[in-house]
């Protein structure tokens, strides 16, 4: 009987030990839970590059924009959680989420390196990675004709682990930006330069870097993902989710068109071909929809309009076709979808053969960089008018300059291509290139004159003195001369002749156009000069020419 008792009195602390821990467990739970998360602050804090435009970086208003920028918040709004975006420079932003100080970066490229030290969620994006040169630098061909050569990247950056992992090169230069790496490589620092592809061009343009070009292939594509710091899976799952629920919404398309759609081409979604099957089967619809009278009239209004509407976009169509300007457009990455008459006038090729042709092509071969970076940055810039000019190679290869006034076509807010009016130029720029060329001819003749020619403005004051009348005072430049007093240049005798036209030219008296003047050389030689003095245009502007010939008759 005591034995029964005492192994019923065990059995029931078992159970009581049991019941508080499992309770325990529970309360434990939430706290583990909690812990994991990380996301019971007030604010998650989103940390991101500082310079990375188009994905992340100040607007005009210095506040945090760009791709991912709108992508993170986007999923924040989505998922209810509560964030504070910090924008650093990129080895910073990195530093700050491996030491804990941020706790999610929503652009990181993935490698296993990284891996070792974030946790990452699926791609949302792939990048192409360029390599930048020089314009006198030689083309590569692959990678490989980069070994040993000097390299310029970001710190920190995942081409910088590209070039330690594939032992590329030991010499490398290190930057903070993108911006900073194309600055060295610009100013003839290091051999290349490697950043991603589109915020490389879009610095390229904003700081007017015209020595710098892409060369070779691109590199191996990256994947940009959500990363948070190793162990913080729940928080990445939250992420993962948002975004997930973003791409079923179509949120997610929406902001890639916005922000990255002109380095794809464009494809035809399921929205746009409800729309165009609306288009066409509506009418037919409404055609066999019934015999009232209220169908008639309603379809004989429908028929009415329809012809307004036609006719009116036959005579758009025909003005456009027929017009004297050249007049295309183009998809949002640069393939032709439209060219009128005039167009394929100028350059010779069929309708068939330009629709669907990449506009660059028709570029000439050394300025078609110039031209992508310029429309990329009206892309980018969301630039709604700009103009250009530049060589275009007909189809029989001769090349003809077009003017060009350019307009981005936008629908819903989505640019969708791009729509321009041009003009044959070709005649303007001869006369530009033929007037250049004789003002250095003009300008070559009076530098290797034996006469002495000086170019003086209303006031007498030099701008500029060929080289014979700075031998005939004995002068080495024009700033010496300029800076030499009239006094200590003429005899006393010619200095007070010299006054007195000065001062019959200000009152308006006429003054001879030829006299004699003596001149005191630098080495304190008296000479005496003819002076031939006339009114002439220089650079557009009314100036004198004065011109002096030592071989003087006058003594």
């Amino acid at each position: 009987m005591q034995k029964n008792y005492s192994f019923r009195n065990r059995r029931q602390k078992f159970s009581a030990i049991c019941l508080i821990a499992i309770v325990l467990a529970m309360c434990l739970v939430p706290v583990a839970t909690g812990k994991m998360l990380d996301s019971g602050k007030t604010n998650i804090l989103v940390g991101g590059e500082i310079d990375y435009p188009p994905y992340s970086f100040l607007d005009e208003n210095g506040q945090p924009t760009g791709f991912q920028v709108e992508l993170i918040r986007a999923v924040a709004k989505t998922m209810g959680m509560n964030i504070e975006i910090r924008l650093s420079p990129w080895p910073e932003a990195r530093k700050a989420l491996e030491d804990g100080t941020i706790d999610v970066i929503p652009g990181m490229f993935y490698s296993e390196e990284r891996a070792k030290l974030f946790d990452f969620s699926p791609p949302f994006a792939i990048l192409s990675v360029a390599i930048f040169a020089r314009d006198n630098s030689p083309s590569v061909k692959s990678v490989e004709d980069l070994r040993n050569k000097e390299i310029i990247v970001m710190r920190g950056e995942v081409m910088h682990d590209y070039i330690l992992k594939h032992r590329l090169t030991e010499r490398i230069l290190l930057a903070e930006t993108p911006a900073d790496v194309l600055r060295l490589l610009a100013s003839g620092k290091g051999d290349y330069a490697f950043v991603a592809q589109m915020p490389g061009f879009y610095w390229i343009q904003e700081l007017n870097l015209s020595n710098i070009k892409s060369v070779g292939p691109s590199l191996a594509p990256f994947q940009n993902c959500f990363a948070v710091k190793k162990g913080n899976k729940v928080l990445l799952s939250r992420f993962t989710e948002g975004f997930n629920i973003l791409n079923q919404t179509g949120e997610y398309r929406r902001l890639h068109e916005k922000w990255l759609s002109v380095l794809e081409p464009t494809r035809i979604t399921f929205g746009l071909a409800v729309r165009y099957a609306a288009i066409v089967f509506v009418p037919l619809i409404l055609l066999l929809a019934g015999s009232s009278l209220w169908t008639w009239m309603l379809r004989a209004k429908v028929n009415q309009k329809t012809k307004e509407l036609q006719e009116s976009e036959e005579r758009y169509r025909t003005l456009v076709e027929n017009a004297s300007d050249i007049i295309f457009r183009t998809d949002n990455t640069g393939h032709f979808t439209f060219v009128n008459l005039a167009a394929l006038s100028i350059t010779g090729y069929k309708e068939e053969e330009v629709i669907g042709m990449h506009y660059p092509a028709l570029i000439r071969a050394d300025m078609r960089d110039e031209a992508v970076k310029f429309f990329g940055r009206q892309f980018v810039k969301k630039l709604h008018n700009t103009y250009s000019e530049y060589p275009n190679i007909k189809k029989d290869g001769h090349e003809v300059w077009l003017g060009q006034n350019t307009q981005l076509i936008v629908e819903d807010g989505i640019i969708t291509g791009f729509q321009s009016v041009a003009r044959d130029i070709t005649d303007r720029k001869r006369v530009e290139d033929a007037l250049r060329a004789s003002e250095e001819n003009y300008r070559r003749s009076l530098d290797e004159s034996p006469l002495g020619v000086r170019i003086v403005n209303v006031k007498n004051e030099t701008i500029y003195a060929n080289r014979a009348i700075l031998d005939f005072y004995g002068y080495d430049s024009i700033e010496e001369l300029i800076i030499t007093p009239a006094e200590k240049r003429y005899t006393p005798e010619s200095y007070a002749a010299f006054q007195i036209r000065r001062e019959k030219r200000k009152r308006g008296v006429d003054v001879l156009a030829e006299y004699t003047i003596d001149i005191i050389r630098k080495d304190g030689e008296i000479r005496h000069l003819q002076v031939n003095r006339k009114e002439i245009l220089w650079n557009g502007k009314r100036k004198y020419q004065v011109v002096f010939d030592r071989n003087c008759q006058c003594r």
